[in-house]
């Protein structure tokens, strides 16, 4: 008799434990983390070297306009921040 008292005042204690937790409903909607290319980009380190490179570059030219090999390798970082930046 006071098994069939333990086990019943044990059912219905383990019943209300679970009718107070809230059913799942599903995952969270959490914000979308993808990037477009255009955002990858923007945050490449490896852009982000190229642009430091060609701004130093473009110093040299400043100080310099008739160094024709500072040009040529300003023209060639240009086209390269262009084609793999943008």
């Amino acid at each position: 008799m006071n098994r069939t008292v333990l086990i019943a005042l044990a059912l219905m204690v383990f019943t209300a434990a679970c009718a107070d937790r809230p059913a799942p409903t599903g995952p969270a909607n959490l914000p979308s983390r993808s990037l477009t290319a255009a955002d990858a980009s923007a945050t490449s380190t490896v852009c982000r070297a190229y642009r430091h490179e060609l701004d130093r570059i473009n110093a040299q030219l400043a100080e310099n306009p008739a160094a024709a090999e500072v040009q040529q390798h300003a023209d060639a970082y240009n086209r390269l921040v262009a084609d793999a930046c943008n």
